[in-house]
């Protein structure tokens, strides 16, 4: 079956000490009081949520306080237990770097497995992630869920129910913390770092490449984006493409992902191969919008 992937790797970023969980049910509470009086912007997928504290934190000022009310409104939904797999430290890099594209039951993943979660902390956990992103960036999260539903009925080990959920250090609105959420083609990780949001690494993938029906609904995650990228290259003038283009070398799977050195040596494309001009820069811009968050 054909599959599309494509990945954006930086370096993982974080805080250096070792935290608890927040009291997350104080951080719900404030968010609900503030419900009635507050004028933020809150974030465009309002619509999609589901709980009334998840509500209360969309209306908070910025992206860090809205994902971290929401973190902590999920952490206020577990168990001691659940937290203890749920909740890590920011120290902890082991953990961190258990992102990847493969399928879990090659490389299991940190955290807490949805299929472990009761209904309340399902929907806390959707309700974070719809705030996290833009509309546009849940609708290609969505898709990729139900790709792996999809292939879940044709063969055993897929299926949304098997994707992770990480909370690293206490989520507030000025500390470090980290929010990872991913499984088969699929790896966020959304760190607050001083002040600052650094979605990165992320690895998006979709199988099957081509639009596909499940439970009577079309979804084609990644087909915009990847025609869009096609773009990009197709924009190139002749120089600039001899100068990016890997000649001779073809690749039968992703290049970048955390078992891979990268980034490194001669012969990775360059800079120069940027397609200049305002109208070239804009087609390169729009091959990333899709995964754009709210600031």
């Amino acid at each position: 079956m054909k599959r599309i992937a494509l990945t954006a790797l930086m370096s993982l970023l974080g805080g250096c000490s070792a935290t608890q969980a927040a009291d997350s049910k104080d951080a719900a509470n404030t968010a609900a009081e503030n419900t009635a009086t507050s004028t933020a912007t809150t974030s465009n997928n309002a619509t999609s949520i589901t709980t009334d504290a998840a509500t209360a934190c969309n209306l908070l000022g910025t992206q860090q306080s809205r994902v971290a009310c929401a973190a902590n409104a999920l952490l206020a939904t577990l168990s001691s237990t659940q937290l203890a797999t749920a909740n890590l430290k920011i120290s902890d890099y082991t953990n961190r770097s258990k992102w990847n594209n493969l399928p879990v039951q090659m490389k299991p993943r940190a955290g807490i497995r949805l299929d472990a979660l009761s209904t309340a902390s399902k929907a806390a956990v959707a309700d974070l992630m719809t705030i996290a992103l833009s509309a546009e960036g849940h609708s290609v999260m969505n898709g990729i869920l139900k790709a792996d539903d999809y292939l879940g009925t044709m063969q055993g080990g897929y299926g949304s129910s098997l994707y992770s959920l990480a909370i690293f250090g206490t989520p507030s609105e000025t500390g470090d913390f980290e929010v990872m959420f991913g499984g088969h083609h699929m790896a966020y990780n959304l760190n607050f770092v001083g002040g600052e949001f650094y979605p990165v690494p992320q690895h998006l993938g979709s199988e099957p490449k081509e639009a596909f029906t499940f439970q009577g609904e079309t979804y084609s995650p990644l087909t915009d984006l990847g025609d869009s990228t096609f773009a990009v290259y197709a924009a190139l003038d002749a120089t600039q493409r001899t100068t990016a283009y890997l000649s001779g070398q073809t690749f039968s799977d992703v290049v970048v992902n955390p078992d891979l050195d990268y980034g490194k040596g001669a012969g990775r494309g360059s800079k120069a191969a940027y397609p200049t001009g305002a109208n070239r820069r804009g087609i390169a811009f729009g091959s990333n919008s899709p995964f754009r968050v709210e600031s």
